[in-house]
């Protein structure tokens, strides 16, 4: 059996919290170089920092999801609860690189 982990993309949870640590673009990259058995981002599960540009966790946020592409990572996440059909096609579209 061979295990490959996913760095958590909640750490910190939210930007309105500050226990934990800090991942962001710099750690991402460095996780993916140095970790070989670190496949990629997990839990991206934030969706208003996901969409919201205003949102204080945006560029954390997407600095690990462009960190983990560049270094040909996978991004997993999920949009529990999600159900309006346009937010669901705008989860979507940035998940598979249509966005920023």
């Amino acid at each position: 059996m061979k295990i490959f982990p996913l760095l958590g993309s909640a750490v910190p949870p939210t930007a309105y919290e500050w226990g934990g640590g800090h991942f962001g673009y710099d750690e991402q990259q460095s996780f993916l170089k140095q970790q070989l058995m670190v496949a990629g981002l997990d839990e991206v599960m934030d969706w208003p920092a996901v969409w919201n540009p205003e949102n204080p966790s945006y560029e954390r946020l997407w600095g690990m999801i462009r960190a983990t592409f560049e270094q040909r990572g996978v991004v997993e996440g999920h949009a529990a609860g999600m159900r309006a059909i346009d937010d669901i096609n705008a989860f979507c579209r940035r998940r598979h690189g249509i966005g920023p």
